[in-house]
Order: C-alpha cells, then structure tokens, then sequence
C-alpha cells in the first residue's frame, strides 16, 4: 500500500512539474493542421471566446473557435461563403471576418457574426467587387474600417451594414496593414515595401487622411503594426519597433535594427515577434527588452500576437498557432522584503478602463493562481498560475474584450484563498 501511495505521490508531483513547465514556455497548438497558404493572420475574441483564423491551401480551413483558451477548436464556417479568412476584429457581440481573396463565384470580402461565430452573413453594400479581398479591420463601438488589397479603405458606421469610401488624402497606392484607434483618431500603417507611411484621421468626421512619417517610422520602410497600449501608439516595422508620445506626431526607434512582424501587450507589458529571432519582450513600455523564446525548438516565422484570457497567442504563416501562459510576464516584485502574512489588495484603479493593477503579498513560495470571474460566478481569465517566491507582487489585468460590469478576482496560494471585487466600466 505505501508503495502504491508513493508510485502516486510521485506521479502527481511529475504532472505537477510537466504543467508547471508548459506554463512557463511556449506551445505549439494544432487547430486543424499545417501547410502553405493562408495561414494564422488574424485573432479576435468576445469574453471568454477566442476566435483565430486558420487556412491551409491544400485543405481549407476558415474561422475556428475555443471556449477553453485554445486547449479544443471548433469550426465555425456556417455561412462563410469563401473560407480564405485573412483578419477577424470584435466590437461588442458583433464578429467580423475579412476575405483575404475572392473565390471563384466571387465571394469574398466582409463577414458579420453577431452569435459568436454560430452563423455568418456577408456584409458588403458599398463595396466594389475588386474590393472584395480584405487585408485588415478595425472597430470601436459601431463604426468600422476595412483596408482593401486593391488600394482602398472603407469605413461603416452601421456595424457593417453599408460602407462608404474613406480613403481621401491617402496616395493611389496604399495596402493597409493594420489600424488602430486612440483618442478618437484611427490610425493606419500603410504597407508598400518601398514606401511605408503612418497616416491618422478623426474617426467621426475627418476630412482626410494626414501622413506622420516622422523620425523613421515608416519612411521608406515597410510598417506591419500600429497598436496602442496604455495611451502609447506602437509601430512594428521592417527596421525596428517605433514609440509615439505625441498623438502619432513623432516616433522614436525603441528597438532597433530587427525586422518585427505584430505587436501586442498588456499594461505596461510589449511582446513583439520578429521575422527571424522569436519574440522580444519588454515590462516597461519599451525601454528594456529581454528574449521570450523559452519552449521555441526552432526559429518559425510569426506573424500575428494576440492577448487572451491569461495567455499570448501566437500565429505562423502555416497556420500553426504557439502559446505561452502570461503567469509572470507582465508580474512583477515590488518589495524588497518578506511579508509576514498572505495579502490580497483591492485593484487600482476602481472602477477601470481597461486595464487595472492587483497587487498581493506572499510570505512563502509555491503555486500561485489569480483568476477573474464575471458576475455569474463564471472565470473568463486566469492572470497568474506559476511558482512565484516570496514577495509583494504586482498583476495587471488588461480587461478590452470584456464588457462593462462587476468582476470578482480570487487569489488562490497555500492555503490562503481570498476573494475581491472590481468594477469595469467602459
């Protein structure tokens, strides 16, 4: 009998030891295969929802999603008449699915789910067919943006109901990489290898686009990703991630020399993959980076970074997608000294929009799990979930995909279990 309760022990402790490692580095998920084609360019989620696009020329694929934060897949094409989905964005309970190109009856361009994927309908008044193959979308509240391959940029202002042109002041040649939206602006990176430019433009009644190509950032340099993160604009470029301070005024290389592909974050948290090299990652907005690339048995290509319910989502062009737990990317120890007791702070900011800081103390090391519920008793994000020493730390919570409400969060180490809440208003 001691045996088989040692056998156990021992087993339990080796599953233990096999989480915790595969929480701590990158994984490779398979969602339906590998290959040449599409690939895993877009990302969007809707709660607890994740949604990823995945397409492989030789066998197809589409949108897919997971409820368990990409452990299962489930496909979710029903009325997707063309499946080469190229980008997904997500504004309240609607879903939006770009064509990358038309297909042979011609179907392609905008896709609206407003039931979590179960259903789709093509959404394209006011689209040409040569605009029909959509690069990116963006979208905040009702309005929507979409760039086109064929040089255009449409926005919608009816949840993508109709669209009209909004490409006044761009140049002829234009492939919108991707946008962003900050202080009531909308900001494209446009794509052209020869002469990539930032371009900024009021969302509710701009006249026309204006052109920031300043200090490097898109001069004559390829821009991939514009992103915003704690009221600071980003650019991810064929020469180095950019920082903006002034409303896209002027830029300063923050990473230079390296050819980076997306950008995402959290708090005061940057992960950035690059096109050769893995990913970079930086705790404090950009001014020290440090190699992410633990878990990683090569060197593939990524493309795409997105930030879900605990975790950072990576996709290649063989649509293969890789994740890594945040556990302690984006904690960090804030007290030179051991507290003598477990403690759970109140959050701040409270009320929060969208991001707010958790602070909790530990006078032991051992597993260490912060989670937030909605009001419903239901968890939509794990924050923490790791072996951390002893100490005071500090969490961030970057809630954008989540609606206004009261959210719980529960700190669960040793025998210590404590409950507080939160409030997201938006």
């Amino acid at each position: 009998m001691r045996l088989i309760m040692k056998k156990a022990a021992i087993a339990f402790l080796l599953f233990f030891f096999i989480i915790q490692i595969s929480n701590s580095q990158w994984e490779k998920i398979t969602v339906y295969g590998t290959g040449n084609g599409g690939g895993t360019y877009g990302f969007a989620s809707i709660g607890s929802n994740l949604f990823v696009t995945s397409y492989i020329s030789s066998t197809g694929g589409g949108v897919y999603k997971s409820v368990n934060s990409g452990i299962n897949w489930s496909i979710v094409n029903n009325g997707l008449t063309n499946i080469k989905i190229r980008c997904l964005e997500s504004s309240g309970s609607y879903l939006y699915a770009g064509a990358d190109y038309m297909n042979s009856s011609n179907n392609g361009g905008v896709f609206v789910s407003v039931n979590n994927g179960n259903s789709w309908t093509e959404s394209n008044t006011g689209l040409t067919p040569s605009d029909k193959s959509i690069i990116s979308l963006k979208a905040t509240g009702n309005i929507v943006f979409a760039s086109c391959l064929a040089y255009r940029v449409y926005q919608s202002n009816d949840n993508g109901g109709t669209w009209t042109n909004f490409n006044q002041g761009l140049p002829t040649y234009n492939v919108g990489n991707s946008f962003t939206i900050f202080n009531n602006n909308v900001f494209m990176c446009e794509g052209s290898t020869l002469s990539g430019r930032i371009y900024r433009r009021s969302v509710n009644g701009g006249a026309n686009w204006v052109s920031l190509n300043t200090n490097g950032a898109g001069s004559d340099n390829e821009v991939r990703q514009i992103y915003t993160v704690n009221n600071t604009l980003f650019a991810a470029t064929n020469s180095g991630v950019y920082k903006s301070l002034d409303n896209g005024q002027s830029w300063n290389v923050i990473l230079p020399n390296v050819l980076a592909r997306a950008i995402t974050g959290y708090g005061n948290n940057l992960i950035c993959c690059l096109f050769s090299g893995g990913f970079r990652y930086s705790s404090d907005l950009g001014v020290t980076w440090t190699t992410l690339n633990e878990g990683l048995t090569s060197d593939p290509v990524f493309v795409s970074l997105y930030v879900h319910n605990g975790y950072v989502f990576a996709g290649t062009p063989r649509a293969e997608i890789y994740r890594r737990a945040i556990g302690t990317i984006g904690i960090t120890n804030i007290g030179t000294t051991i507290p003598e007791k477990f403690v759970l702070h109140q959050n701040y900011p409270n009320p929060f929009n969208p991001s707010t800081n958790i602070e909790f103390s530990l006078p032991k090391s051992g597993n260490v799990k912060l989670t937030i519920f909605d009001a419903l008793g239901k968890e939509v994000a794990v924050i923490v979930n790791d072996n951390l020493k002893a100490g005071i730390y500090k969490a961030d919570w970057h809630a954008s995909a989540f609606p206004s409400g009261i959210y719980f969060y529960k700190l669960v180490a040793k025998d210590f279990v404590q409950t507080k809440k939160m409030i997201l208003i938006k």
